[in-house]
């Protein structure tokens, strides 16, 4: 999993001409980049001047059948507090525009919750062809398998393959009660 960090475009202006090449792309007055290096459980921080805050909930769980969980956590409040932490993050983001596609990785350097530092830590453009191309070409295969699947053989092939899926099932609960009784021995 991953972590949000929102970050103001006007923050980042000026660091480096390939963050400004970037940054020209973004229409938004925001930017949220995708990072690792916090907790990992989907959390939003953001940089306000030059604090890092971030989004702090009460949530309760509710419970509904209906649900694919069968039911889902409730926003109770939530506020956006200050997160006084010393360390050091790298964030990315992946751009894809034509004719360019752009990833970007930046490194903030935090010191009692107040940035020290933004720079440039990696930044890759590829002419974005390949990705459309590749695009072309997965829609394409799926295309074929879809198309496949709907024919006898492809018909034969899925009812194999739920046969020895479930035959798999049956050896491995003999091994698991063959094991049991080794134990025992």
């Amino acid at each position: 999993m991953f972590d949000s960090i929102v970050i103001p475009k006007s923050r980042l202006l000026g660091i480096d001409e390939k963050i400004n090449k970037y940054l020209s792309l973004i229409e938004d007055e925001e930017i949220t980049f995708q990072t690792k290096d916090f907790d990992q459980t989907l959390s939003t921080y953001y940089i306000k001047g030059d604090s890092l805050m971030y989004k702090k909930g009460v949530y309760e769980w509710v419970d509904d059948a209906n649900h694919f969980l069968h039911g889902y956590m409730k926003t109770i409040s939530e506020e956006i507090v200050p997160h006084d932490i010393t360390t050091t993050i790298i964030c990315y983001d992946y751009f894809n525009a034509e004719p360019l596609d752009i990833s970007i990785h930046l490194k903030i350097v935090f010191i009692k919750g107040k940035v020290d530092e933004i720079s440039l830590h990696t930044y890759e453009e590829e002419d974005s062809k390949a990705r459309i191309e590749r695009s072309k070409k997965w829609a394409e295969e799926s295309r074929k398998e879809l198309a496949f699947r709907k024919t006898f053989l492809g018909k034969c092939q899925r009812v194999l393959r739920k046969f020895l899926f479930k035959i798999s099932i049956v050896f491995l609960r003999i091994g698991d009660k063959i094991q049991k009784l080794s134990f025992k021995i």
